[in-house]
């Protein structure tokens, strides 16, 4: 059977289809999981902080929800969660700052 492939190993061998097979799930399997990982699932994974933050001189509480980084594609169970969460917090102001939708 004649190789078709140009590539030597470091044996100055032409390589097999398995040890090119290889070669490439180790090369691209790791970045592509990691990458599945960020778009699958931390991108939609909702996380709540609480700080309370002492101010000189304010006369009570202020309640803020600030929401970041977003990026909707479009109306979505992700989306009604967002807004459904905040609104359970009870705000007195809601920021909306980095990028809300995937486009802006």
């Amino acid at each position: 059977m004649k190789n078709i492939y140009k590539t030597k190993s470091i044996f100055n061998r032409p390589l097999t289809r398995r040890q090119l097979f290889a070669l490439f799930s180790i090369s691209l399997g790791p970045p592509l999981l990691f990458s599945s990982y960020g778009f699958g699932f931390e991108a939609r994974n909702l996380k709540v902080e609480t700080l309370t933050l002492p101010i000189v001189g304010f006369p009570g509480k202020l309640r803020i929800v600030q929401l970041s980084d977003l990026h909707f594609t479009s109306h979505n169970r992700f989306m009604d969660n967002v807004f459904e969460t905040a609104n359970d917090l009870q705000p007195d102001h809601i920021y909306i700052t980095g990028d809300l939708d995937k486009d802006l």
